[in-house]
């Protein structure tokens, strides 16, 4: 299949990479047309876990023309980066483009409603990062759940399970999720209670559960979350504070997103994860002061 990446960020080159290397023709987009030029040369170069090095062909362009209409396109900028990377796209975006949108936190999907007339949505479990332009690292591995939060055509339908298929074969494990909705907020929870406190603390995912008072902060944003999540009406798991420490344990090593952005000066997803927490809390009714403290404390490293 022609598949098209927008965004060559840790999860693009991932996704993009596998595809490739399972004999799929994978077109990447990315706004800056240097580094795009620099891809298309030298393709994804990857480091797996086991000390494995690898190269993955991909094609990259910064002009969506290039690449003209795609089956499947995977979303996969940051949140804020949305809107734009949707209209820089439009020509890669047919009337039969099944678009994955692929990233953390759930303030931007008001913003694919407006600009798409459906869209699939990816939450993945997959660690990776980002060394240099096209260098990735791997990092802790985990399933990759797709679904449609509103209607959605039988032909998406059908792409999407064909998606899930593909994903599997290049092997990144996934599945149909019955409630992808509850998994956003299962995975918004975890990340509300993790990254900014790994950006904050400047460390990896699983030394945050051996500081006493990081710890203590993950406890309340998480227990805060799962309170809004379940005042809106969302499944989630029974235990969030459990599934959070579980994750930081089985991506101990892992440096997550948002510490990747604060060492490399670029903006940040905590408007979209923690940031999200407390303005639905707000419009509930429901204190999330443990998230707002993070809000702001992530937000001030950029003033």
């Amino acid at each position: 299949m022609k598949i098209g990446v927008i965004g060559p960020g840790a999860i693009g080159c991932l996704f993009g990479a596998l595809f490739s290397r399972a004999g799929h023709e994978v077109w990447v987009l990315d706004h800056r047309p240097e580094r795009a030029q620099l891809l298309d040369r030298q393709g994804i170069l990857g480091h797996d876990p086991n000390g494995q090095d690898w190269r993955a062909q991909v094609r990259a362009t910064a002009e969506a023309v290039r690449i003209g209409p795609v089956p499947l396109a995977l979303l996969c900028v940051k949140s804020a980066a949305v809107a734009e990377a949707v209209a820089a796209a439009r020509p890669m975006l047919g009337n039969k483009t099944l678009v994955v949108a692929l990233q953390n936190g759930l303030g931007h999907h008001p913003v694919l409603d407006a600009a798409l007339p459906f869209w699939a949505l990816g939450i993945t479990s997959q660690g990776a990062n980002i060394s240099g332009p096209g260098h990735l690292i791997r990092g802790g591995q985990g399933p990759t759940l797709l679904g449609f939060l509103a209607p959605a055509p039988d032909w998406a339908w059908a792409r999407l399970t064909e998606t899930v298929a593909m994903l599997s074969q290049a092997g990144l494990p996934a599945e149909l999720s019955p409630d992808i909705r509850a998994a956003a907020w299962n995975k918004l929870i975890v990340n509300a209670g993790i990254n900014a406190l790994t950006a904050l603390e400047n460390c990896p995912n699983g030394e945050l559960l051996k500081r006493p008072a990081a710890l203590a902060l993950m406890t309340e944003a998480t227990q805060e979350a799962a309170r809004v999540a379940r005042q809106s009406g969302v499944s989630i798991n029974a235990d969030p504070l459990a599934m959070t420490m579980a994750v930081c344990r089985a991506t101990a090593a892992n440096r997550s997103s948002m510490l990747q952005d604060v060492r490399s000066g670029r903006p940040t997803e905590v408007e979209a994860i923690n940031g999200e927490v407390v303005r639905r809390g707000q419009e509930l009714g429901i204190a999330t002061p443990a998230n707002e403290l993070l809000l702001a404390r992530v937000l001030a490293l950029r003033a």
